[in-house]
């Protein structure tokens, strides 16, 4: 099973539907408290992955592929690549 932590500040993360995997938005928006996770703002993504690690890893499966993401990964990669390398739903694989 794959598992995606998308770390989210003030992003748009409605591409994550498009996404084959157990989605968990860590959001780090004060203002925003309309997702089940919610961090402090401190650090940077990286310090989102580490904290997820460190309060789940009791939980953790290690027949599971976790895979890390930015709230907008687009920056770094288009969609097209971006959607080459990661899980997709058949039907959002039309983009």
């Amino acid at each position: 099973m794959y598992t995606c932590l998308v770390a989210k500040f003030k992003e748009d993360v409605s591409w994550t539907s498009k996404l084959n995997c157990k989605v968990i938005i860590a959001n780090k928006d004060p203002e925003d408290n309309s997702y089940e996770l919610n961090y402090e703002n401190i650090g940077r993504e990286t310090e989102t992955f580490i904290r997820w690690i460190i309060d789940n890893y009791d939980n953790l499966n290690s027949e599971d592929t976790m895979i890390f993401l930015q709230g907008d990964p687009f920056g770094h990669i288009s969609e097209e690549d971006f959607f080459k390398h990661v899980p997709v739903n058949e039907r959002s694989e039309e983009h």
